[in-house]
């Protein structure tokens, strides 16, 4: 089927815009001051932030003896449980420097749009979670004999992570108080994580893909059939990430509303 008039346009817009970055990148004053933004905003994450994320990382270890953590799905459970907590606080001020200072038009216009402006926070973000999940992470599989897979932990907390973010971003452009904001996206966190519990389903964003086969009803309550975690992690990830490219694009349409805090 031939698509009409106005979707050639908008892939065309898309394909321009496409290449246009790309020739930018062969800038090398364009890639200076792309180096330079991203180191600026990981120095951001500095100070009070970058000490609460580190004691929640050393907390790691105190935290699996006394939970007596004994099972790779146990530790993964402990793991989520920290980085969450540890991404709402990095993430809760998301645009406080920004509405401090003033700043947002000059981001803005460096990074060339909205959508890339929150890419380039969300991204420094997760670079600076990413280095405290690591050793943390090492920690957990080593104290469990190696039985945890570090790889696909980092991949699922990392994804996590991002939704979060996301969801921090997105809650920021609906409060014009930094605060408020913050509370707002915790609360839909909170309602997320509990909400959905254990429950063993593509769309449970925070699903432990360590944990035990479980018995889930499937076309009504006479069928049960058992459903390993790990069969559906890879579409899991794949919501999670569409569900976080959600969050970050209707934040990007929004953030206007951030630019009055």
């Amino acid at each position: 089927m031939t698509p009409n008039p106005s979707e050639r346009t908008r892939i065309g817009a898309w394909l321009h815009r496409t290449r246009l970055r790309l020739a930018l990148l062969r800038d090398r004053d364009y890639r200076r001051s792309g180096y330079r933004a991203f180191l600026l905003e990981l120095r951001g994450l500095a100070g009070l932030r970058f000490a609460a994320l580190l004691l929640l990382v050393s907390l790691t270890g105190a935290w699996i003896v006394q939970a007596q953590v004994d099972s790779p799905a146990d530790g993964f459970d402990a793991l989520m449980q920290l980085f969450a907590v540890a991404t709402v606080l990095a993430a809760a001020p998301i645009y406080a420097a920004e509405q401090r200072q003033g700043t947002f038009e000059l981001l803005w216009l460096a990074r060339g749009s909205r959508r890339g402006l929150l890419q380039a926070k969300a991204g420094v973000l997760l670079a600076g979670l990413a280095a405290m999940m690591m050793p943390a992470v090492l920690l957990v599989s080593w104290y469990l004999y190696g039985t945890m897979p570090p790889l696909r932990v980092m991949v699922f907390l990392t994804i996590n992570s991002l939704l979060i973010v996301s969801v921090m971003a997105w809650a920021g452009t609906m409060a014009t108080q930094t605060w408020a904001g913050g509370l707002l996206g915790a609360a839909v966190i909170a309602a997320l994580y509990f909400g959905l519990g254990e429950r063993v389903s593509v769309f449970n964003v925070f699903l432990n893909p360590l944990a035990t086969p479980e018995a889930v009803s499937a076309g009504g309550g006479a069928f049960r059939a058992k459903v390993d975690p790990a069969s559906i992690a890879v579409a899991n990830r794949i919501f999670a990430l569409l569900c976080s490219v959600g969050f970050l694009n209707t934040a990007a349409s929004r953030l206007h509303r951030a630019l009055r805090g």
